[in-house]
């Protein structure tokens, strides 16, 4: 069954506790499914998070028990945090997320990379309380200006 809104609700809080950082690991995350390597999170993300940072992200997501390290990978403890994490995605971020993990997969060409999206961009994410409030973490996938 779909879990209640008040139940999705603490997911997205726990998700929104995270530092900036470790929001864009769960983002990309969410994208590869429950098995979580740091390779396929970097090349989700390019060059806005460096491989040591988005190791030191998946240490930290695991030591508060969101993930659980399996050798050289991680898994997502409990699917609400994947859930609510996905759920911040915008649907470009999704569409080109999911091209870049099927092409990762399969081997294919590479997809064409995703274009400069100003900066400001806003979602909507759900609040404790049940109602919209906006975070700007930027575009799950494009590079963070400094």
């Amino acid at each position: 069954s779909c879990p209640s809104g008040a139940v999705m609700a603490l997911a997205y809080a726990r998700f929104a506790a995270f530092d900036v950082d470790a929001r864009q690991v769960l983002r990309a995350a969410s994208i590869l499914g429950t098995k979580i390597g740091v390779h396929g999170v970097s090349r989700l993300l390019g060059a806005s998070l460096a491989p040591d940072v988005i190791r030191a992200s998946l240490a930290r997501l695991a030591r508060d028990a969101v993930v659980v390290a399996d050798g050289e990978t991680y898994e997502f403890v409990d699917s609400l945090v994947r859930e609510a994490a996905y759920a911040t995605l915008s649907e470009g971020d999704r569409r080109f997320g999911h091209e870049v993990a099927r092409v990762a997969r399969d081997g294919t060409s590479e997809p064409e990379p995703i274009p400069a999206t100003p900066t400001g961009v806003r979602r909507v994410e759900p609040s404790v309380a049940g109602e919209d409030t906006l975070e700007d973490d930027g575009p799950a996938f494009a590079p963070r200006s400094a």
